[in-house]
């Protein structure tokens, strides 16, 4: 008999960004990564992935200009479980111009 793995709801919150960043200068980015309830059903089903934080042209995110980084974590998220993470990224060299955080968004490791 097959029977499903219960699923996550992981959320991306307090996104803290500074307002303004320059040209080949580090960039600092925070955010809180939450396994929501009621929505979530069970703990993650995988224990490490990589939050991905990028730039975008556009105020969706769907434009991306250039990626910040990759921000591993590592442990599973209960539900109502949740982690802090802070990663700092370069901007590219020539990047001007008003441009968008991205929130982070989860892969695989």
């Amino acid at each position: 008999m097959w029977c499903p793995a219960p699923y996550a709801d992981l959320a991306v919150s307090n996104l803290i960004v500074p307002p303004t960043g320059d040209s080949s200068q580090p960039f600092q980015v925070s955010w809180t990564v939450t396994n929501q309830s009621p929505h979530a059903i069970g703990t993650t089903d995988k224990s490490e992935w990589s939050d991905t934080v990028a730039l975008a042209s556009d105020a969706q995110g769907k434009n991306i200009v250039a990626t910040l980084g990759s921000f591993d974590h590592v442990g599973a998220l209960q539900i109502g479980g949740s982690y802090i993470r802070t990663g700092t990224g370069m901007i590219p060299d020539g990047l001007s111009g008003t441009f968008y955080v991205r929130r982070p968004h989860r892969r695989p490791v």
